[in-house]
Order: C-alpha cells, then sequence, then structure tokens
C-alpha cells in the first residue's frame, strides 16, 4: 500500500516557479503518492471490444497489441498541487476549501489547490507545457503522456462516476488500485493520451503510436460526470487539442533517457 507521505507538507511556494519547484512536483515528500512510477513491464493484450458485447463502440475493434518496451506510468492523475508548482497556476474549477476533503486547501504559488484533487479544465496543449516543463527541470527522465495502447494496457476497474461522485471530483489514490497498482485509470476524470484519433488497425500490431492524422486526440477513462457504463477500459473519445473540461485531466508517463 503506498502511503500518502508528506502530501499535507504545510511548506508554502510563494515564489514564481522555477526548475526547483518543478522538481518539487516529482518529490514524493512533497506530492506524495502523486510523484510515485509504477513500472510496466512489457507484454500483449487484447485491445478494443469484442464484438457481441455490450456496451461496445463502433471504434472499438478488437485487436491484438504487442508492448515490446517498458515504461513507467504515474501511478495517480496529475495533481493540482503538483500542477501549480510547474506551471504556477491551477485552472481546476474544484479548487476552493470547500471543494478540498479536510485538511487539504493550501495555497501554492498564489493559487488555491486542494492539494490532492486531480488538475482539470486543462487542454491537450496545457499539458505539453506542463511536460515541457518537466523535462527541462531534470535529465534523467523523460516525461510524456501515454501512447492509447499504453493507457489501455495499464486500466483495470475501479471508478469515481456519476453514481457514486457526488458531482465532484475526488482525491486521487482514493480507492482501490488496480493489479498494477495504479489509482482512477477509470472514472474521477477522463485522462488526455499522446495520440490522435482513428480508427484501430486490425491485427496484430507492434508499440502502436495512434492515427497518422486526426483533428482531435483520444481522451481514456470516463469520468466523475459519466456514469459507471462509461468508465471502461475500451471506451474511447475524441477532444480537440485545445479543449478544457471539468471532468478532463491527464497522468505521465516516463521513459530513461
Amino acid at each position: 500500500m503506498i502511503l500518502f507521505a508528506g502530501l499535507l507538507t504545510e511548506t508554502a511556494w510563494t515564489s514564481p516557479p522555477d526548475e526547483s519547484a518543478a522538481l518539487s512536483a516529482l518529490d514524493e515528500k512533497v506530492a506524495g503518492v502523486a510523484a510515485h512510477f509504477v513500472a510496466m513491464p512489457p507484454g500483449a493484450f487484447e485491445m478494443g471490444t469484442p464484438e457481441g458485447a455490450v456496451p461496445r463502440g463502433d471504434n472499438e475493434v478488437l485487436h491484438t497489441v504487442a508492448i515490446t518496451r517498458g515504461f513507467e506510468m504515474q501511478a495517480t492523475e496529475v495533481t493540482q498541487l503538483q500542477y501549480a508548482l510547474v506551471m504556477g497556476e491551477n485552472p481546476s474549477r474544484f479548487k476552493s476549501s470547500g471543494d478540498c476533503e479536510a485538511g487539504r486547501h493550501r495555497v501554492v504559488m498564489g493559487v488555491e489547490v486542494c492539494a490532492d484533487n486531480p488538475v482539470e479544465n486543462v487542454s491537450w496543449e496545457d499539458a505539453q507545457i506542463f511536460i515541457d516543463k518537466l523535462n527541462a527541470a531534470q535529465d534523467k527522465y523523460r516525461y510524456r503522456l501515454p501512447t492509447e495502447a499504453e493507457w489501455e494496457y495499464a486500466a483495470r476497474p475501479a471508478a469515481w462516476t456519476l453514481e457514486n461522485s457526488g458531482n465532484k471530483p475526488h482525491p486521487v489514490a482514493s480507492p482501490t488500485p488496480n493489479a498494477f497498482g495504479l489509482y482512477d485509470m477509470l472514472g474521477n476524470v477522463w485522462e488526455w493520451t499522446r495520440d490522435l484519433f482513428g480508427p484501430y488497425p486490425h491485427g496484430t500490431v507492434f508499440d502502436p503510436q495512434g492515427a497518422a492524422t486526426g483533428s482531435c486526440r483520444a481522451v481514456r477513462g470516463g469520468g466523475w460526470t459519466g456514469t459507471s457504463v462509461g468508465a471502461r477500459a475500451a471506451q474511447r473519445t475524441c477532444v480537440e487539442e485545445k479543449g478544457r473540461y471539468v471532468d478532463l485531466g491527464f497522468r505521465l508517463v516516463r521513459d530513461a533517457r
């Protein structure tokens, strides 16, 4: 069981964010379990949904995917605390003291945060700026968004959805983790992936990188505004890169440089 080590730290950052603040976002003593990454081994799986299954979308054609290279996935979605440390702002809708669990409201970089709530209301472009700042602050890892295939490979059930969310997102890592030790893969907030949205291939593919062209990015996992029917590992939809929604956030993947 991963504990929230240092998540409720009383340390206050009031100066503009710099590389040291960005590095603090990756420190488990500051950011708790959100700074933890889980090693994902290579493997193969059936991506999509079998014909005849209910529910099933037309864009969920079942096909075999082989993940040939291991990677590390963030144990939780990126939190408001992490985002504020790196970006100096918090675009989230749910960030006031009334939105936070008891004792989790903070003022960081002059902005309010629910320290361990997922950052939401962030576009794909916002996520890329966040990632660029993290990568500029250190040279050990290369941070990025997961591909759709990596995301689905890592996903297993356990979700905050419309039926049980109380009409708001919840602190990360509050449900039980999945078999890999990852939290909130389904529900809480939808998650951006790196891939352009497009049709799946047929047959076996190795380390797919998504569609070659497209007008939107694939998002995964369902969110607190949707029903449990939509919180499925194979569920996918597309959102334009500039889109910002109160039930849409992201989590990171990292590779050794």
